[in-house]
């Protein structure tokens, strides 16, 4: 999981700007917070690739907020780089698509503040099963190292067959 500041700072500000565009859209700085809201959600997926553990796949908890949070962000930046087609000749769509990515970004805010506060548990049992491989050490036991030096000392004085 990503709690990089890096990560969940800008995406908490972009969240919170697209849910006050939500709730007043005929406001006169329509277009400066669209912008703020896109660098802010383009901020916070900077910030979830360059720690690390950039994954879709498989379908957990944190899987889940990264697709909502996608979803949110390439709504959004469709939404102000869309400034002719869409937005010119059916502004209602616009609208509407614009609450759903407010929508889809306040459930990736509260997934994420879930998993940041630890409310929910980081992976689900179903995913954790699929792990059948054990860690290993590569150390021998102190019986396994004893067994095996005498094993080399018996059998490397043996004069070895020689073809001929």
């Amino acid at each position: 999981m990503v709690f990089s500041p890096l990560h969940w700072i800008p995406s908490i500000l972009a969240a919170l700007t697209l849910l006050s565009l939500a709730a007043n859209p005929f406001r006169k700085q329509h277009k400066t917070l669209s912008a703020a809201a896109v660098l802010f959600e383009l901020l916070g997926l900077v910030g979830y690739i360059s720690a690390g553990s950039f994954r879709f796949l498989p379908i957990d908890l944190h899987t889940f907020h990264v697709w909502i949070g996608f979803s949110a962000l390439s709504l959004s930046v469709f939404l102000f780089a869309d400034k002719f087609s869409l937005h010119m000749i059916r502004p209602e769509m616009h609208c509407k698509l614009g609450k759903l990515a407010a929508i889809l970004a306040a459930v990736a805010l509260v997934v994420g503040f879930s998993m940041l506060l630890g409310l929910v548990p980081t992976q689900i049992a179903a995913s954790s099963q699929n792990n059948t491989q054990e860690l290993t050490s590569s150390r021998l036991s102190e019986i396994e190292a004893v067994e095996v030096s005498r094993h080399e000392a018996s059998t490397a004085w043996q004069p070895k067959e020689q073809c001929y």
